[in-house]
């Protein structure tokens, strides 16, 4: 009896560790890597959508609740009517913390200040959360074939982090596109594979909107001969063989921050972002012969600032390479503006 107990225990673990993993690769699958602040709140919104399946189920069949949550079996003489009613207040009470956490999700300078706006925002938590259950379920189903299809291949995924905001996501994957061309690669919009499109579509469609600044209900493939590269919101998903990845990966590593995507992902280091893309553009265009226009800003200045930033040392690594990409190319304006004056001066 003690080995059967021990086996039993050992399945329930190994059970336990295999749908973990199953959820994580679906919630990687539909949303990339979403930024480490917000990966917590996004596991939140997920295992509680899990868990309110199980209690749903747990309704009409307390036994498999009562496995499912506590790993124990329900004794004879407990009232299957008590815990019916136990679990449809968890079916009422769930969705309503699920929406709630959604809040959680997006910037707080996004979130909304109205108490009825937030009142609503909880209020969706169930359509919410029936939306990335069934959405789940699916993904759930659909990961192993993605992973035995790049597996056949022998193409490696590596994750490229971004943060694309909704409006300019059409604008980014038409930059990303180009970028590639001018390198000389084979690049061609792709119909984003129909095991990804569904539960993304599905997603965005049962959520009523609450989730359009973590997902795109339309996401955009580039396909290369040897590569693929998915646009999510949070993350570039460059799938393919290692050589073609990692040449992918240095060229958006050198073009991308000159871009609208953000290459860093809390809102100081976005804001920085902002501020030197704003003095690249100023001394990209003509300067003004007004004497009383103000000064440029200056990238020395937002450097002292960067020294001070309340940003991690991952996200001032980012931030110190793209301020020296942009001096380089700025450095590069500069040489080539004087050869042509220069030219221009020759009699």
């Amino acid at each position: 009896m003690a080995i059967l107990q021990v086996l039993i225990g050992f399945a329930i673990h190994s059970m336990n560790r295999v749908v973990t993993t199953a959820l994580g690769w679906a919630t990687v699958l539909l949303f990339g890597k979403v930024p480490r602040e917000r990966q917590s709140y996004l596991s939140l919104v997920v295992f509680g959508s899990v868990i309110w399946t199980i209690v749903a189920a747990g309704v009409a069949w307390p036994p498999i609740a009562a496995f499912m949550l506590a790993f124990v079996r329900i004794p004879p003489w407990v009232d299957y009517t008590w815990i019916r009613l136990a679990l449809l207040t968890g079916v009422v009470i769930i969705p309503l913390l699920v929406g709630a956490s959604t809040l959680l999700l997006h910037d707080p300078s996004l979130r909304p200040t109205e108490l009825a706006a937030r009142r609503q925002t909880v209020l969706n938590g169930y359509r919410f959360t029936l939306g990335i259950t069934l959405t789940l379920l699916v993904t759930v189903c659909l990961v192993p074939a993605v992973w035995t299809r790049n597996l056949l291949r022998g193409w490696a995924t590596h994750h490229f982090p971004v943060v694309i905001q909704t409006p300019d996501y059409v604008a980014v994957v038409a930059d990303i596109e180009r970028i590639l061309q001018s390198e000389g690669l084979r690049v061609t919009r792709a119909r984003t594979n129909l095991l990804l499109r569904v539960p993304t579509q599905m997603l965005t469609a049962l959520s009523g909107g609450s989730l359009n600044r973590l997902v795109s209900s339309n996401l955009a493939t580039l396909q290369l001969p040897d590569l693929e590269i998915v646009i999510h919101l949070f993350d570039l998903v460059v799938s393919g063989r290692a050589a073609a990845v990692t040449r992918v990966q240095m060229i958006l590593a050198e073009r991308l921050p000159f871009t609208r995507a953000y290459v860093t992902w809390t809102k100081t280091a976005n804001e920085l972002e902002d501020r030197m893309k704003a003095v690249w553009r100023s001394r990209g265009t003509a300067q003004t012969a007004d004497p009383q226009a103000p000064a440029a800003p200056s990238l020395e200045t937002i450097r002292h600032d960067l020294r001070t930033a309340n940003v991690s040392f991952e996200e001032w690594v980012v931030l110190h390479r793209v301020m020296l990409l942009m001096e380089r190319d700025l450095a590069v304006r500069e040489v080539a503006e004087a050869h042509r004056d220069a030219r221009a001066n020759v009699p």
